[in-house]
């Protein structure tokens, strides 16, 4: 069975030369590439990655998929490949899926996100996050001093063939 892991690392108290600020946005970290503007979060509860189209973003179509809203309405969805380079992120082969685009999206402005990167794709970086200091990173190797920060592991789950983080 193959068993992913995830590093989402936070720490409260280390001094890093983070790569870019962040904020919170409905309890997610929110942040804006400084060289595409476009701005990205973390969803680990998500397997795929979720796409908000605002025109900022360059894609291929690669199909079309029906999804079902809470309230049991059907609508068919693009699945694409992002083409932008996001900056830290060495995937150029990101996939997602547009839940809604700039036309659906001028009534829910307090979304100001323009992905939401799913476990599929988080499952291959080290992220750190410093709360106190509201910087984020990608990091290449675990750092020295890991004992300052909290490690989460994701465990898979074969019934629903996802994966999620067990806060137990």
């Amino acid at each position: 069975m193959n068993q992913g892991i995830i590093y989402i690392i936070l720490l409260f108290c280390f001094n890093t030369n983070a790569q870019s600020k962040f904020e919170l946005n409905h309890n997610i970290y929110s942040i804006k590439d400084s060289l595409s503007g476009v701005v990205y979060g973390f969803d680990s509860a998500s397997k795929k990655t979720n796409i908000f189209d605002r025109g900022k973003l360059n894609y291929k179509v690669t199909g079309y998929q029906l999804v079902s809203n809470i309230s049991a309405k059907m609508k068919f969805i693009k699945t694409v490949k992002i083409k932008n380079a996001i900056s830290g992120f060495k995937d150029k082969k990101i996939k997602g899926q547009i839940l809604m685009n700039e036309k659906e999206l001028s009534d829910k402005s307090c979304w100001n996100f323009d992905i939401l990167f799913g476990n599929q794709f988080l499952k291959n970086y080290i992220i750190s996050f410093d709360n106190k200091e509201s910087r984020f990173e990608i990091l290449e190797e675990l750092p020295q001093n890991i004992d300052q920060f909290n490690k989460l592991n994701l465990t898979y789950n074969m019934l629903v063939d996802d994966y999620f983080v067990n806060l137990r």
